[in-house]
Formats: structure tokens, C-alpha cells, sequence
């Protein structure tokens, strides 16, 4: 994923010089009611 960051910022020069990798976790029933909703923040364990 830190890989795939590092080549996205590469061929998108305007993009801040500091980026992090968040995530999103999203736990659904079997009729698609939102369970749990997470946020999780900075899973690339520092700035690239």
C-alpha cells in the first residue's frame, strides 16, 4: 500500500510533500445496515 502511495504522489507532482495512508472500516448486516463504522488514522506508521 506504502508502494502504491509512493508511486501515486510520483506521477501527481502537485500533491502535498507530507501524506499519511488512513483506512475506513465498514461492518455490514446481511441487509446492508451499517454495524460498526471506524476510522482509522495514519496505518502507514508515520509520514512519506
Amino acid at each position: 500500500l506504502v508502494k502504491a502511495a509512493e508511486f501515486y504522489k510520483l506521477i501527481h507532482p502537485k500533491l502535498p510533500e507530507l501524506m499519511r495512508i488512513d483506512a475506513v472500516s465498514v461492518i455490514l448486516t446481511h441487509q446492508d445496515q451499517v454495524v460498526s463504522l471506524e476510522h482509522i488514522k495514519n496505518i502507514s506508521d508515520g509520514v512519506f
